[in-house]
């Protein structure tokens, strides 16, 4: 558990510099570079803090499963964020471009896919799992 709280607590500073090198600086590059930036860290991170503690250091799948959720997660509510609340001074500025739009309802789905499919496969798995060990227990 302190593992994953140290993951937090990279991710909210790599924010929270990036908000504050984008107010110093008058530019919104900070921002962008978060995203694909945060997720990176969030998936190299929940890999290894999912990940076999042994020698071997094996990753499965329900560690790359994880990994891969918790990375477009986050980025997804960092874009989000960006796309929400990061409002520009000018009257231009306060409107998301059409392509932005597209790009978030795009990602959207993906990550809407993606929790699906992860929540999906957790649950196939533990049914199959609970299957298999009555079948140990009855002596199948």
């Amino acid at each position: 558990m302190a593992k994953l709280k140290w993951v937090a607590t990279l991710v909210v500073a790599v924010l929270a510099f990036c908000v504050w090198l984008s107010k110093h600086y008058n530019s919104n590059y900070p921002i962008k570079f978060a995203a694909p930036a945060l997720g990176v860290i969030t998936f190299f991170t929940m890999l290894s803090v999912t990940t076999d503690t042994s020698a071997t250091k094996v990753v499965s799948d329900s560690s790359m499963r994880s990994a891969i959720t918790a990375a477009l997660v986050v980025m997804y509510m960092v874009l989000v964020g960006h796309g929400v609340f990061i409002i520009g001074k000018d009257a231009a500025d306060q409107a998301l471009s059409p392509m932005a739009q597209t790009f978030l309802t795009s990602f959207t789905s993906i990550v809407g896919v993606v929790v699906a499919f992860y929540f999906g496969t957790s649950a196939y798995i533990e049914v199959q799992s609970r299957k298999y060990n009555s079948r140990d227990n009855k002596g199948i």
